[in-house]
């Protein structure tokens, strides 16, 4: 992991020495507008025994995934433990159900609804979650990670 975020570091270097500071000050912000454009703070919930919230997605066309994960305070949820939807396939599916053959498709800006199982319940307090979309285009991994909190009420 220390390689890799090395390897982040070295790269912006060079970037902001070969087109300036500037340059890394907008990329990060480039970055900061599509991640805050696709989860919204605050929409963590508690769904009755589960933990659910929605993502919204940039008006690009973004594929069919034959694989979609997630993660809860850094550990990998079993693919039966974990659902989605999306708008054009409202019905919340296990992740497990996911296949080449039975993608996750997600169309230009189609948001999507996660329904997570997490060991030990919707526990009020911050939580980092992790998606990561698998596909046979390039990259072949797109992943999403935030940190929000799950507040005492319930809601969609």
């Amino acid at each position: 992991m220390l390689r890799g975020d090395l390897s982040l570091l070295g790269t912006g270097l060079s970037l902001g020495w070969s087109f300036g500071l500037g340059s890394l000050e907008e990329l990060a912000r480039t970055a900061l507008e599509l991640e805050n454009g696709i989860y919204r703070t605050g929409s963590l919930r508690r769904v009755g025994p589960r933990v659910g919230f929605r993502l919204e997605n940039p008006p690009i066309r973004i594929g069919a995934f034959r694989a979609v994960e997630v993660a809860w305070d850094g550990t990998k949820l079993p693919a039966t433990a974990a659902w989605v939807a999306t708008d054009h396939r409202p019905e919340l599916r296990v992740l497990a159900s996911i296949s080449e053959s039975d993608p996750v498709r997600l169309e230009t800006g189609e948001g999507s609804r996660f329904e997570l199982a997490p060991p030990g319940g919707p526990v009020p307090g911050p939580h980092r979650v992790r998606v990561d979309w698998h596909c046979r285009a390039v990259p072949p991994m797109t992943w999403l990670e935030f940190v929000d909190r799950i507040e005492e009420r319930e809601g969609p």
